[in-house]
């Protein structure tokens, strides 16, 4: 008849068939090695009866957890502290790379207007913006008349004057852009920029006269209008040069072609190029960012040299 006994090691019941006993073998529960009572028994023996009350070991679903499972979720862990910091850091880099973009074209237009400075203090007058028609025979532009002031002197060697700027001696100038009229802030290119002059939306006619000539108007025209520092009554602090356009607006850099002043759209062009508005050099050589909430009476006052209105930016 079966034997029934206690382990002396962790106190489980268990009950043996008589024929084990005296046997030595493991306790089923605790493993360590009993004697089951009633008689002498071998060490050697196949200790059948383990099987009856030795319950198989803990399988890796029980109680432990498996190293797989620690490091799947360290590696979750892991991935989800790397994707929030890229999350955090990614604005914090596009913002970055906007303050870089927008300082590079500051320089450019910083340029620009030193270069205008030079043409005026060796002309006594603000370079032409060009004109598209052949009667006035400028067909060239402005960006193309201040190259030597732009350290351009060898390409302003070979511009011939007397064709316009898709001319056959001049065609050449086409995708041969300077560097500083290349804004980082649109798509590269070796032809055409947004640095634009801002320009009268009237044309007087050869030897033709202006319909009005105390209207307030720019500082540049797509005539044969020249213009001073005399000219701008506003002061040039308080009066727009150039602007950095929209990249719709894009022109070939050596076309006499600029960004068309319109009283009724003042703002028609401008404010994408940059998050929340737009670069300006003014007639007095300084950079401006304008915010793209500034109102369009004080923008049409900005843009005129001869309006009586004096703005004030912050």
């Amino acid at each position: 008849m079966p034997i029934s006994f206690t382990c002396p090691h962790c106190g489980v019941q268990m009950n043996v068939a008589d024929q084990y006993a005296g046997q030595t073998g493991p306790c089923g529960k605790c493993g360590a090695t009993v004697t089951i009572p009633g008689g002498a028994g071998s060490a050697a023996s196949p200790y059948p009866a383990q099987q009856a009350w030795n319950p198989p070991p803990p399988s890796s679903g029980g109680g432990g957890v498996s190293l797989t499972l620690i490091l799947a979720i360290v590696a979750g862990v892991a991935l989800l502290v790397c994707g929030g910091l890229v999350a955090l850091l990614l604005p914090a880099v596009g913002a970055a790379r906007q303050a870089a973009r927008r300082a590079q074209s500051g320089n450019n237009l910083r340029q620009i207007g030193l270069a205008m400075h030079n043409y005026h203090d060796t002309y006594n007058a603000f370079p032409l913006a060009g004109s598209e028609d052949p009667q006035h025979g400028i067909g060239l532009s402005w960006r193309v008349r201040v190259l030597p002031f732009i350290e351009e002197s060898a390409m302003y060697g070979r511009v011939n004057f007397n064709e316009p700027w898709d001319g056959a001696n001049n065609r050449w100038l086409t995708d041969q852009m300077p560097r500083a009229y290349q804004s980082p802030s649109v798509p590269p290119s070796k032809s055409e920029t947004v640095y634009l002059a801002v320009v009268d939306s009237e044309q007087v006619p050869q030897g033709g006269t202006l319909k009005d000539g105390n209207r307030p108007m720019p500082i540049f025209s797509h005539d044969g209008r020249r213009a001073s520092m005399a000219n701008i009554t506003d002061g040039t602090s308080n009066t727009i040069m150039t602007v950095e356009a929209d990249v719709d607006q894009a022109v070939t850099w050596s076309r006499p072609k600029d960004w068309t002043f319109d009283p009724q759209q003042p703002r028609r062009g401008l404010g994408k190029t940059h998050r929340g508005g737009f670069l300006v050099q003014m007639a007095d050589g300084s950079i401006r960012f304008i915010s793209n909430n500034i109102d369009d009476e004080t923008l049409r006052n900005l843009m005129t040299r001869n309006d009586g209105q004096v703005v004030t930016l912050p």
